[in-house]
């Protein structure tokens, strides 16, 4: 068994490399802190199960497999209500922009690396301290951290909030992982452990309302990528995994996360060479529908006055 973490740079890029083999699995991992923390590329065996485009990293971020915090995916007018007050988000002013949040773009410190006892790992750290750059995006105080923990073919990804303060932090999280397509359209199977989804407005904004899945929303024992025309919320069933198999490979990419994760974005547009599966705590514009009394569905969390939040989020690749 060998783990290694070193800094690299690719595409232009600067990245810690994480590096785990043993066992007949060789798994890497690139992580940039300073561009979102964001997990540019997991590979298997020298296969890439998600990888980047350099020139988006480059303009959008919108790459790799970037944080959704804390608030995932699109906003209605750019806007977030919390206890009766308006927030403005801070990043777009275009109608119902792809916002992703306030994490992808900031840079985070690193806290610790570590490559021994058969796994090798970074913990990365975003303050939102009063006077930072990200508490001028989102005003409230606090502290949130990501580790990326690599063992051979498994890469787990434990997510943490602390709330120093005396009054609770309200917050949406996912990751947004651009995987490949490698059994191509007709090859590339996506499992989705999903009975319900929730229906959207034009711009594909959750109304509250859900509904049963069927047809091309039916996930649940596997279709073909190359069918499949999704960028739609699913509440998850809890205690099963997403599953991704691919034609031609020796393996297939299992999705697992712990139980605060209760929904999916799955977004497969055609043409791409990519497809995403996105874990999320929450629905995409949760502050907002919770604020008009769709609470179950929305699934905002809070961590409370001088509480801490922590859960998980895990890809592995299976043989067989």
């Amino acid at each position: 068994m060998t783990t290694r973490v070193d800094h690299v740079i690719t595409g232009g890029f600067p990245f810690l490399r994480l590096r785990c083999a043993g066992d007949g699995a060789e798994t890497e991992a690139l992580v940039s802190p300073p561009l979102g923390a964001n997990l540019c590329r997991l590979t298997y065996n020298g296969r890439p199960i998600i990888d980047f485009e350099p020139d988006v990293l480059a303009q959008s971020r919108y790459t790799g497999a970037f944080l959704l915090y804390p608030f995932p995916n699109r906003m209605t007018d750019n806007r977030y209500t919390y206890n009766g007050k308006t927030y403005r988000h801070p990043y777009s002013t275009a109608p119902n922009a792809y916002m992703h949040g306030v994490a992808f773009g900031e840079t985070f410190t690193v806290e610790s690396l570590r490559a021994d006892g058969g796994q090798a790992s970074v913990r990365c750290q975003l303050d939102f301290a009063p006077g930072s750059p990200a508490h001028a995006r989102f005003p409230f105080a606090h502290r949130f951290f990501v580790t990326y923990t690599l063992t051979p073919g498994r890469l787990r990804v434990d997510f943490a909030i602390e709330n120093p303060g005396d009054t609770p932090v309200p917050f949406g999280l996912g990751i947004h992982p651009y995987f490949t397509r490698l059994g191509g359209d007709a090859g590339t199977r996506v499992e989705v452990p999903a009975d319900t989804r929730m229906i959207a407005t034009a711009a594909l904004l959750p109304t509250g309302e859900t509904a049963p899945v069927e047809g091309g929303y039916d996930l649940r024992a596997g279709q073909a990528l190359g069918a499949l025309r999704l960028d739609d919320v699913f509440l998850r069933a809890m205690g099963q995994k997403a599953v991704i198999t691919y034609d031609g490979e020796a393996f297939r990419t299992e999705l697992d996360a712990g139980p605060s994760f209760t929904h999916f974005v799955v977004f497969t547009p055609p043409g791409k060479p990519y497809f995403c599966v996105e874990h999320q705590t929450c629905s995409t514009d949760a502050f907002n529908l919770h604020a008009k009394g769709f609470v179950r569905e929305a699934h905002l969390l809070e961590v409370p006055a001088g509480g801490v939040f922590e859960d998980w989020v895990e890809y592995a690749a299976v043989e067989g």
